[in-house]
């Protein structure tokens, strides 16, 4: 993972109202979840490793790439968790992708990349769900290497007017990851800023109209 290594964390043990050892990830089986399940969330203290994933990858990307670490305030107001750090990653040089960490006491990592790509870690923490900081690890480090590789792409087209303030626009994205042998793509709508709209136009002058990589130190 081009010199990243995930934080050593030891392994957790949590047991059932009985005294069973709960297999998170492999809790249900074939059978499908109890009804009551998806609105029961138990042992949330299980994803507080993410935090240390977060920090690592912060404290690897500043140390490896030329990018610039700026703290900002985010409004807990309204969330049922609150701040513990929040920090924006911005790349040197034009037509590079710019991260957004959130890390929260609930505990729950937030991650925004690019233009508009923003993913939950973990995305649902219920207990049907059945996540488990792992996989979420995994996808967290997928996502952030691959917008420092280079291999994180967006594409903006606007509904309709792009020269109107707010108006609705859709980006779509995709995440390379050769190591899996697969790519992710997705689709989201947000309103046009400007910012999105510089983002969009220098993007578009590009023959790839690829996010480039990030340099190195």
């Amino acid at each position: 993972m081009n010199g990243y290594v995930r934080p050593s964390v030891p392994e957790q043990v949590y047991r059932d109202e009985s005294g069973a050892v709960i297999d998170y990830g492999n809790r249900w089986g074939v059978e499908s979840p109890p009804d009551d399940s998806y609105t029961r969330t138990s042992n949330l203290d299980r994803f507080e490793p993410l935090l240390l994933v977060a920090e690592a990858l912060i404290d690897h990307l500043v140390s490896t790439y030329e990018v610039t670490s700026t703290p900002f305030d985010f409004d807990d107001t309204g969330w049922n968790c609150s701040t513990i750090r929040a920090v924006r990653l911005t790349p040197s040089g034009e037509g590079r992708a710019s991260l957004r960490f959130r890390l929260t006491d609930y505990p729950s990592v937030e991650v925004d990349s690019g233009l508009a790509h923003h993913v939950d870690f973990p995305v649902c923490s219920c207990d049907a769900c059945d996540e488990t900081w792992e996989t979420c690890a995994e996808d967290i480090e997928h996502l952030v290497l691959a917008v420092a590789a280079g291999r994180f792409n967006e594409a903006i087209e606007s509904d309709t007017d792009w020269d109107v303030p707010g108006e609705r626009c859709t980006v779509g994205y995709r995440i390379e990851d050769p190591a899996r042998g697969a790519s992710e793509d997705g689709t989201t709508y947000v309103a046009m800023t400007d910012e999105r709209r510089a983002a969009a136009a220098l993007l578009d002058a590009r023959p790839d109209r690829r996010w480039q990589p990030w340099s190195r130190r």
